[in-house]
């Protein structure tokens, strides 16, 4: 019986041990960000080819880096996915360090080590605790999130590239969700460059005229960027203005990940404004995560991406209930939902008068 009750004491001990040292891993998990944004901007992965194995010495000579300290940095990310060493000093590819080799994941990496992405998280439990940011110092002294990230341009522009990166990435299959050749009209609202608009002409054929829709700031951008009024199609059309004050009118609405940087009384002023120039038969096209009703590893991503809007914006993540309390605010009906086919990517949610 004593033997028993030591073997179980000692059992139980371990698993305490074992959460102790979870726990610090985790507590830690800064430090995987931080790793992960130097090995994309020393652009690792690019010195060398999926197949291929490269050792730590050529690694270092391509990079620039210190051989030592370089080892120790890829010797970490194995631990989580990234690189494989096959024998001392020798690399070669996994699938997720091989999509560090895209321009566009590179971009997405960087956002998220940006100054303006992790200080927020440094007064989480201050959000938590009274229910809203201390906008005063997230914005630094700046009327919202987006005024206080123009002041750093260089800061500005990557969030910009991750952002675009997105779009490019995702959009093809989120127009092919729905059909936009029922519409002569369709507007991107916060449409920024376009590139969610411009699939969706390339996309529907009988659609007649697209309006991209966003701040006079924004629309100045793309009208002074020749290499993208190149790629126009010549149904594409920028318009300026405020979703919060009047839209154009038109047949179809679209928001793709807008409407989450909001709290929903902000949404529903937005909706409301978008109400007031709809005809009896538009619609609005929501793109945005669909929180689940329990959050679960496969959906772990939206629940993580909830708290990034809580930090930064006042926003959220909205499940259908919660889209059911917009529109019941702004007037509008959800009509439809259209689950994404992808992983990780937008849900569809189309309201109506």
């Amino acid at each position: 019986m004593e033997a028993k009750a030591t073997e179980s004491g000692t059992l139980e001990q371990r698993e305490k041990m074992m959460a102790f040292f979870k726990v610090m891993d985790l507590a830690d998990g800064h430090m995987r960000t931080s790793a992960l944004t130097a090995a994309t901007k020393l652009d690792v992965a690019s010195a060398f080819q999926p197949g291929q194995r490269c050792t730590i010495e050529e690694l270092a000579k391509k990079t620039n880096c210190n051989q030592q300290y370089l080892y120790r940095l890829l010797r970490a990310l194995t631990s989580i996915g990234f690189f494989k060493e096959v024998e001392t000093g020798v690399f070669e590819h996994t699938p997720m360090s091989e999509a560090l080799m895209s321009s566009h994941m590179r971009d997405i990496v960087m956002m998220s080590g940006l100054r303006s992405m992790v200080e927020p998280f440094y007064d989480l439990s201050e959000t938590v605790k009274n229910g809203k940011i201390n906008e005063a110092k997230v914005f630094e002294g700046h009327p919202t999130y987006w005024d206080s990230l123009r002041t750093r341009p260089e800061e500005e522009a990557i969030f910009s590239r991750a952002m675009t990166s997105f779009t490019v990435t995702c959009a093809p299959q989120l127009v092919q969700m729905a059909d936009y050749n029922q519409f002569e009209t369709v507007c991107d609202l916060g449409g920024s460059q376009g590139i969610l608009l411009s699939e969706i002409l390339k996309q529907s054929p009988k659609v007649k005229v697209g309006l991209n829709f966003d701040l006079p700031s924004v629309i100045n951008q793309n009208k002074n960027n020749q290499a993208l009024i190149k790629t126009r199609d010549p149904r594409f059309q920028e318009v300026e203005g405020s979703f919060f004050t009047k839209v154009p009118e038109a047949d179809c609405y679209t928001l793709k990940n807008i409407l989450h940087d909001w709290d929903n009384k902000a949404v529903i002023e937005i909706l409301k404004t978008v109400s007031k120039s709809m005809k009896p038969t538009s619609k609005v096209y929501v793109y945005d995560f669909l929180m689940a009703e329990k959050s679960t590893p496969e959906n772990s991503f939206i629940s993580w991406l909830d708290i990034k809007m809580m930090a930064l914006l006042n926003g959220l993540e909205r499940s259908l209930d919660d889209w059911k309390t917009v529109s019941n605010g702004c007037g509008l009906k959800v009509e439809k939902v259209i689950p994404s086919p992808m992983p990780h990517a937008p849900t569809l949610v189309i309201f109506g008068k």
